[in-house]
């Protein structure tokens, strides 16, 4: 069997709202056969389109995914160029972009469950979505680029008491922000939900 390549797709943009009410859109793509196994939701990075993953080349990743029997719906979030211009937060986009997302995939296919490719900031986004809880049908996601370090800064454990006021008066400023320029500990594993020792 020939591999698939561009010519041999089958694409469909389907309008998504977000659960803020915010306009997106998935691209359903297909190749010269039905899917036989479930569906992967592949999602860019900030500044950049969910077309990102299907340039003009000869042959893509989307191609490998369909090759391979995936049911393929790339994501474009709030960041894509493709959409109006807004500003966002990661925050917004784990809460509001990628849940609606997978809720939709899900109900347009059918599957329980669904896995995820997820890019850059797109990656940090989603997977603060799954770790808060909000993605429980996505059973693995490969992450590429960046994804999440949470740290806990040295200072904002406890020194004789721990309270804000005795960091103030240490001459430390508090804070309930993560350092994430700072060193890391764990790194979460989010397809087990299990804490792993960070080995570099």
């Amino acid at each position: 069997m020939r591999p698939t390549t561009r010519a041999d797709h089958r694409t469909e943009v389907v309008p998504l709202t977000a659960l803020d009410g915010r306009p997106l859109t998935l691209v359903h793509v297909q190749g010269r056969h039905a899917p036989t196994r479930g569906p992967v939701l592949v999602v860019h990075g900030a500044g950049v389109r969910a077309e990102l993953f299907r340039p003009p080349l000869a042959r893509t990743f989307v191609d490998a995914l369909l090759d391979e029997g995936w049911d393929v719906w790339l994501l474009n979030w709030r960041a894509s160029i493709d959409l109006d211009p807004v500003p966002w937060t990661l925050d917004e986009a784990a809460a509001y972009d990628h849940p609606a997302a997978v809720r939709h995939v899900l109900a347009a296919t059918g599957a329980e469950r669904l896995k995820a490719v997820v890019h850059c900031q797109g990656s940090t986004s989603f997977t603060m979505s799954a770790v808060a809880g909000l993605l429980p049908e996505v059973d693995t996601v490969v992450s590429n680029a960046v994804s999440l370090h949470p740290v806990v800064p040295r200072f904002s454990t406890s020194f004789g008491g721990g309270s804000k006021a005795g960091s103030r008066r240490r001459g430390r400023r508090p804070t309930a922000r993560s350092d994430c320029a700072r060193r890391s500990d764990y790194v979460l594993t989010v397809s087990t939900g299990q804490r792993a020792r960070r080995t570099t």
